[in-house]
């Protein structure tokens, strides 16, 4: 499981050290995951570590989501298959 992650940081308040970040993270062949947030503050150590474990944690619930998403089409591309099979399989 190979992770890459190609982020962009903007300042938004360079005084009080907020940022804003955008996220492209991709695992091996899936799809990238953007994952963003607008208002982040950097100004201490903890809180870069809580900003990047809030990244860490939208990213996995995007690829849960994104798993899910997939799963169900598994299964509706199933049912169809069936339902073409067993109505094309009659006669009137």
């Amino acid at each position: 499981m190979a992770i890459t992650c190609v982020s962009t940081i903007t300042p938004i308040d360079v005084s009080k050290k907020i940022v804003r970040i955008e996220a492209a993270i991709t695992n091996d062949d899936e799809p990238t995951h953007i994952v963003i947030i607008k208002n982040a503050d950097i100004s201490t150590g903890p809180k870069k570590a809580e900003v990047a474990n809030i990244i860490w944690a939208k990213y996995v619930a995007k690829r849960n989501e994104q798993i899910a998403i997939d799963n169900i089409q598994s299964e509706l591309d199933q049912l169809q298959t069936n339902l073409n099979t067993n109505i094309e399989g009659r006669s009137v």
